[in-house]
């Protein structure tokens, strides 16, 4: 309450005194809104994050259904048009779709629920110690009245609460790679998820049938998991992935003995879901199911873009809701946890929050990860925090008056670059900081490597005078004081001197890069880089590997960094190059351009390979990386309309995120090539045991087609026909059981 205090002060202004203008001001604050993980939401909302109405944004309207065990939230098809052809279909969660999406809650409706809500002491219930206090039905989900909206502006804001995208991020990656792997415990396509398809009356094909000749039940094996083979086929891949320097932790330690995924982080599982995933899947699944995955997988890659701008965050919301729908026509009902439901909502927080660089929780992560590591005492850790970090905060403040020693002020960065120079030529501003020895060599004019060679005869005239004419005129204009030959064009003219230097690795604008023979036994690939050009007139992107890295000197001591490269045929009429689901295969083994393999330093865009296993051993997929804490800073024009929301990266050097509604209706998701799976005797025992425990939870199911007293518009969830049948086939399986 004390917080509440002050920020309730800070809102209306404290006195504080302005140095540079010597004068008292009004000094105001507010909190713009709050960020936290999901089990937090509820802390700070007062809106519980579990059971049927877990979703905090649609609150009452949250669409789930009861399945074993658990709810699953569907129904996304209520976000499409009313006149879309999919609402009509009974193939996504087994009924038709006639609702409209839920009603948005603002701050003052949100205050209107609160005042119905009786005031009662949390804890057991006064009359019976063992049993707890129930919740009343117009309480719904509200825990309680969180005490924010004690502050006077907290209810007029637009964005109160911000889903952490990063742990969205994490979940929703669990559950695709444990249900690909079938990775035990992680893995949605389970018995019970095949009795809820049964349940559901969708799936058919995929429902537990019993052999005749031995009595047995067997499971079908589906199309969205991978057979052993192909599991053990993704994990090679996964561990042949080398990464830019700084760019990522080592992914392929997150490969078991079992051949399965474990043990991934945040941002592995960020980095995973961006660039990895959607080239590991090309060889694998049908068509239908791989690009609805690799459509989810670019509306991550899309939404947490450092550059956004508002048609492109409609485009997202729109296609988000159509990539929902289609895995609901693939995945069983148990795949669509809470996680996968919010992912609907991030578009709108984007349109209201700006970009999600802004509001991620890896730094926030980083910190709490921190405090933990100040824990000495384990019976007083609130203690043992808040000493520790008093002590930091007293470094801290120390360090910045203290000069002559290394702080966390003065350190550098692993990439440090020395300062750009600033010449009139562009050509002396490609400089960088070499790393390691050099080797010395001599500059000939018979050296190969520099020569452009030509046929023509005009172009090998045009190269053996030109520069002996242009060295002479531009003395001579030295000679005479004209204020054209300045020192770069003077250094130019002189051409470079006879000794230059070699390095295997430099860095350049903040980016290592290092030649390919250097990195064969590394962890880290910084050797493949890409640069913009001309072919044919028209403007293309040429992919390559770097072989060498020149230092020329000229006269007044200006130096320019080369890079040689060998460079892949990427002309976009041949055959070389392929994109296949907006993702770029080369052909390694072609060559391009050999007799002009040189760039400038400055001119280099770093990027990495992956296998392109569908394609072959010499193709490989092309990433391109954006670093962290290098930001390409848009120059803004005068006539630019002020309505994007910008960040430090430019979304559309991502690939065009275009959802298609492409999709097979008569979908079969069970692969004919690999046979059914025989289950034990033991597992089928457990499977009814649990069905009988669960008997007394068909009730909720049956709450969940009453929903008149829960959406606005009063529309029921099933038909009357439907609801009749459903029962009917629920008491014959009971009966059959």
């Amino acid at each position: 309450m004390h917080m509440i205090e002050e920020l309730k002060e800070l809102w209306d202004g404290v006195n504080a005194y302005d140095l540079y203008g010597q004068c008292m001001f009004k000094l105001r604050a507010a909190v713009l809104w709050t960020i936290s993980d999901f089990p937090a939401y509820a802390y700070l909302s007062g809106w519980g994050t579990a059971g049927k109405l877990a979703c905090p944004v649609c609150l009452e309207g949250t669409r789930s259904r009861r399945i074993t065990d658990k709810q699953c939230f569907m129904g996304y098809r209520c976000y499409l048009k009313r006149n879309h052809s999919w609402r009509k279909s009974k193939e996504y969660d087994g009924s038709t779709e006639l609702r409209g999406p839920p009603r948005t809650f603002t701050g003052d409706d949100i205050l209107k629920k609160l005042d119905e809500i009786p005031i009662h002491t949390h804890g057991k219930a006064p009359s019976n110690s063992s049993r707890k206090c129930k919740r009343g039905e117009k309480e719904l989900n509200w825990c309680k009245r969180s005490v924010l909206f004690e502050l006077p502006y907290w209810s007029k804001l637009l964005l109160r609460y911000n889903l952490a995208v990063m742990h969205i991020e994490k979940n929703v990656c669990d559950n695709i790679i444990g249900t690909l792997l079938d990775i035990e415990g992680k893995s949605k396509d389970t018995l019970k998820s095949r009795e809820d398809l049964q349940n559901f009356n969708i799936h058919e094909e995929l429902w537990l049938k019993k052999d005749l000749s031995n009595n047995k039940l067997e499971k079908p094996y589906a199309s969205y998991t991978l057979t052993r083979e192909e599991c053990k086929d993704f994990c090679k891949f996964i561990q042949s992935v080398r990464l830019p320097d700084g760019y990522a932790s080592n992914i392929s330690r997150c490969v078991t003995d079992n051949d399965k995924l474990g043990g991934m982080k945040t941002h592995d599982c960020h980095v995973l879901l961006h660039k990895i995933l959607p080239a590991a899947l090309l060889p694998f699944l049908t068509d239908n199911i791989r690009g609805t995955l690799i459509e989810l997988c670019q509306f991550f890659q899309k939404i947490c873009a450092k550059t956004l701008q508002i048609f492109y965050i409609e485009e997202l919301s729109d296609g988000i809701v159509i990539i929902l729908c289609k895995l609901e026509k693939i995945f069983p009902p148990s795949f669509f946890t809470i996680m996968v439901h919010l992912c609907v909502h991030l578009p709108d927080q984007v349109l209201l929050g700006g970009p999600v660089a802004s509001r991620w929780m890896f730094g926030t992560e980083l910190h709490m990860g921190l405090y933990k590591k100040y824990v000495r005492n384990m019976s007083r850790p609130d203690g043992s925090i808040a000493e520790a970090f008093v002590v930091d905060e007293d470094v801290t403040f120390l360090s910045r008056y203290v000069s002559n020693i290394e702080t966390r002020f003065t350190r550098p960065e692993r990439n440090w670059d020395i300062p750009s120079p600033n010449h009139k030529l562009d050509f002396f501003n490609s400089n960088g900081r070499p790393l390691g020895a050099s080797t010395i060599k001599l500059l000939q004019n018979g050296d190969k490597s520099f020569n452009d060679l030509s046929d023509s005869e005009v172009a090998l005239e045009h190269k053996e005078q030109f520069p002996s004419w242009f060295k002479n005129k531009v003395s001579q204009m030295r000679v005479q004081k004209s204020p054209l030959a300045n020192d770069d064009l003077y250094s130019l003219s002189q051409g470079p001197l006879e000794r230059y230097n070699t390095y295997q690795s430099c860095i350049v604008n903040g980016v290592r890069f290092r030649c390919k023979e250097h990195e064969d036994t590394l962890k880290t690939q910084c050797s493949r880089i890409c640069t913009e050009g001309d072919h044919d007139n028209i403007n293309i992107l040429y992919y390559g590997v770097l072989i060498e890295i020149f230092q020329l000197s000229f006269v007044l001591d200006w130096k320019v960094f080369l890079f040689r490269c060998k460079w892949y045929n990427s002309n976009p009429k041949g055959r070389s190059i392929v994109v296949d689901h907006n993702l770029t295969s080369i052909n390694t083994s072609t060559d391009w351009y050999s007799n002009e393999p040189f760039i400038l330093a400055t001119q280099a865009q770093q990027v990495f390979y992956l296998l392109d296993m569908k394609r072959g051993s010499n193709w490989r997929i092309v990433q391109k990386v954006n670093h962290r804490s290098i930001y390409d800073i848009p120059e803004i024009m005068e006539e630019t309309v002020n309505n994007d929301v910008f960040q430090e990266e430019e979304s559309f050097q991502l690939p065009p995120f275009q959802p298609t509604e492409d999709f097979i209706e008569s979908l079969s998701l069970v692969r004919l090539d690999v046979p059914s799976v025989t289950l034990s005797d033991q597992l089928v025992v457990d499977l009814f045991l649990n069905q009988n425990q669960n008997v007394d939870k068909d009730s909720d199911l049956d709450e969940d087609f009453e929903e008149g007293n829960r959406f606005s518009n009063n529309e029921t969830f099933l038909s009357s026909d439907d609801t009749k049948s459903y029962k009917e086939s629920k008491c014959d399986d009971d009966a059959d059981s």
